[in-house]
C-alpha cells in the first residue's frame, strides 16, 4: 500500500514494530509478534524473562489491562496501551498518585474522526486530553517522562508530524513518540526510532 511504500522509502523512525516492553532484565509486558527481531536488534534474550505480564489477547482489546508499576530502578510507571479515555473510577484511583514515566496508546494519532473521549484506541486529541487530565490531578508532573506508543502505521501522520503535534500540544509538554521495547526510567530519553 502507499503508506507502507512511504515507510520503506523514509526508513528510520518510520519503521514500527508491535508493542512489548522490557522492565530490567527479567520482567516483560506482552510478547509482540515482532519479538524475535526486537530481541536481536536490542541484544536481549527471551530466556532471561522470569515474569511476563499480559495486557490482553488480540481480539480482546476492550478488556486490556493498564499497569501501574514500580520499576526495577525504583521509579513508577503507567503502561497504558490499547486503552481509551478513562472512566471516573480510574481517575479517582489515580488522584493523589504520581509517576515518573507514562507510556500511553496513540494508535490513531492522525485520525480526526475520533472523539477525544473515545472508549477505544486513542487518537492524538484523546491522548492529549488524557495527558491534560493526568496533569490536572497531579498524576503527571513536570518531571514525568511521557511517551506515545502503539502507533498504527496507517493512521495518516509521519513520525516527525506526530512529534511536531506533541511539541505544539497543550502546556507545551515534551512527549516522545517512540517505538522500542526498553526505556530507562531515571534519565531524559531522546526521541528514537
Amino acid at each position: 500500500c502507499a503508506a507502507c511504500e512511504g515507510v520503506r522509502a523514509r526508513g528510520g523512525r518510520e519503521i514500527k514494530t508491535r508493542s512489548s516492553f522490557r522492565l530490567g532484565e527479567t520482567d516483560q509486558i506482552d510478547v509482540s509478534p515482532d519479538q524475535h527481531g526486537q530481541m536481536l536488534r536490542l541484544g536481549l534474550d527471551m530466556c532471561d524473562i522470569e515474569h511476563l505480564l499480559v495486557t490482553h489477547t488480540h481480539g480482546d482489546e476492550q478488556y486490556a489491562i493498564n499497569y501501574l508499576i514500580t520499576t526495577p530502578a525504583g521509579g513508577t510507571m503507567l503502561y497504558a496501551l490499547d486503552t481509551g479515555y478513562y472512566r471516573d473510577e480510574t481517575w479517582e484511583y489515580l488522584q493523589g498518585r504520581s509517576v515518573d514515566v507514562v507510556i500511553m496508546d496513540c494508535t490513531f494519532a492522525g485520525r480526526t474522526d475520533r472523539d477525544e473521549f473515545s472508549a477505544g484506541h486513542l487518537a492524538l486529541n484523546g491522548f492529549l486530553k488524557m495527558l491534560e487530565q493526568m496533569t490536572e490531578i497531579g498524576f503527571v508532573t513536570k518531571k514525568t517522562h511521557v511517551y506515545a506508543s502503539h502507533v498504527n502505521p496507517h493512521q495518516g501522520l509521519r513520525h516527525d508530524e506526530i512529534q511536531a503535534a506533541f511539541d505544539a500540544g497543550r502546556r507545551r509538554r515534551r512527549v516522545s513518540h517512540r517505538d522500542e521495547t526498553r526505556f530507562p526510567c531515571r534519565r531524559r530519553v531522546p526521541v528514537l526510532p
